[in-house]
């Protein structure tokens, strides 16, 4: 008798989770055992998956100290409960030698199950602009404390302690990345290309602006008034640009806060009446036929590029990285590759 290979996937975001399934697909991966660590709950497609382990725990942020310290706490813990819960299906699935995809190892739960684990192999899951540029040495100079605190939850920080890409795309054990530019990562001879698909040639879009949202930028110090002020200049720069739209949509970032998008509507909503926010939590590659929009703006989004490479350059897409975001070379390079529009003031 034949035994089936098994895969197992963590996908950490909605867009990391549309692209594993995207991955099985493409991969002709139906045949085989798809296993899905799925802690923070994301939507599935239950017909590709033949055993889902879930759980329902939010990847929280705050700008207060004692508060992210608190949240960072009670996540951990979580995480380490998910993990005690699953432990001995994975270690019966483990005996057959699994294949393992993840996103990053930055990631506790991810980083505990690559280096406990033995794999038949490892991938990585695009998801963001992680894939085409270095990590941060700032990310990475606490790992060894990092790692010391997650062992009193259970879980372990081993696979960075030397210090590689966030990704481990530079490791031995990693066999390949699946991304949706491999020209443009770092090591283009272990990408494997995601397509994502093409719009179909006989849509047409609507008179639409849509602005992508990066809340994020807000939880690593970004004044709200400045980030809305930022939205505003990208409306302005687009109406200025190709004239008054029909509709202003901003679509939230997948991991905006409920709270935190309430001050953002405020603030919008004083210096623009007319933009409607799409609260929708797939991704904006998943929305694109309903939105149908002639231009997109945001800051650094990967969902720049795969729309880019989507909508065959029917869509008008900018970017608007002004003076007080900090610089990337490697990502603006990329966008400025693809042809992507890059702006720095109104």
């Amino acid at each position: 008798m034949i035994r089936k290979k098994i895969n197992v996937f963590l996908p950490i975001t909605s867009y990391s989770m549309y692209l594993s399934e995207l991955v099985i697909t493409q991969q002709n991966l139906q045949g085989e055992c798809n296993i899905l660590l799925n802690p923070h709950g994301f939507n599935h497609d239950s017909l590709l998956w033949d055993s889902v382990w879930m759980d329902d725990i939010p990847r929280m942020n705050s700008r207060r100290i004692f508060k992210k310290v608190l949240i960072n706490f009670h996540y951990i813990r979580r995480l380490s409960s998910y993990f005690k819960r699953i432990k001995p299906n994975l270690e019966v699935v483990n005996q057959e030698l699994c294949n393992f995809y993840y996103v990053d190892l930055y990631h506790v739960l991810t980083n505990h199950i690559f280096s406990k684990y033995q794999f038949r192999a490892r991938f990585i899951i695009e998801d963001g602009m992680l894939n085409y540029y270095e990590s941060e040495g700032t990310v990475l100079k606490l790992v060894r404390l990092k790692n010391l605190y997650y062992g009193f939850f259970g879980l372990s920080f081993k696979a960075l302690l030397n210090k590689t890409h966030l990704t481990g795309i530079y490791l031995d054990s990693v066999c390949k990345q699946f991304v949706t530019n491999p020209n443009e990562t770092l090591i283009p001879d272990k990408s494997i290309l995601i397509n994502l698909g093409k719009v179909p040639i006989e849509t047409s879009f609507s008179d639409v602006l849509l602005i992508l949202g990066q809340e994020p930028l807000i939880m690593s110090g970004m004044s709200y008034k400045v980030y809305s002020g930022y939205i505003i200049d990208m409306i302005n720069i687009a109406e200025n640009t190709y004239g008054t739209y029909k509709e202003v949509i901003y679509k939230p970032h997948p991991r905006a806060e409920e709270n935190l998008l309430l001050k953002v509507k405020e603030l919008l909503w004083n210096g623009k009446e007319d933009i409607n926010f799409y609260l929708d939590k797939k991704t904006v590659e998943q929305s694109l036929l309903e939105i149908l929009p002639k231009t997109i703006f945001s800051f650094r989004s990967t969902s720049l590029i795969s729309i880019k490479n989507m909508s065959n350059g029917r869509i008008n897409i900018h970017a608007y990285i002004p003076e007080g975001l900090k610089v990337n070379h490697r990502i603006e390079n990329v966008l400025r590759v693809l042809n992507i529009e890059i702006h720095r003031n109104v």
